[in-house]
């Protein structure tokens, strides 16, 4: 899942993970008034840990490692 104004008008999708690995994502389905949008990758892929939202709090900082500077990626 990512936010589909990161996919709207791509040729072509591929999934970059941290460790450089990528594979290649074909677009199943978007709302663009959600701004969200569903990608399917065929291959093995780590399973992402959900978050405990309680835990966070306001004016929380994210690292972006700077390798991943002008990608964007989603959750």
């Amino acid at each position: 899942m990512t936010n589909n104004h990161v996919v709207d008008g791509a040729e072509s999708l591929e999934i970059i993970f941290a460790d450089g690995t990528t594979l290649p994502a074909n677009l199943v389905g978007m709302d663009i008034y959600a701004d969200l949008a569903v990608l399917h990758v065929d291959g093995e892929m780590p399973a992402a840990n959900w978050g405990n939202s309680d835990a966070l709090r306001t004016r929380t900082r994210f690292y972006q490692p700077p390798e991943m500077k002008l990608r964007s990626f989603g959750i």
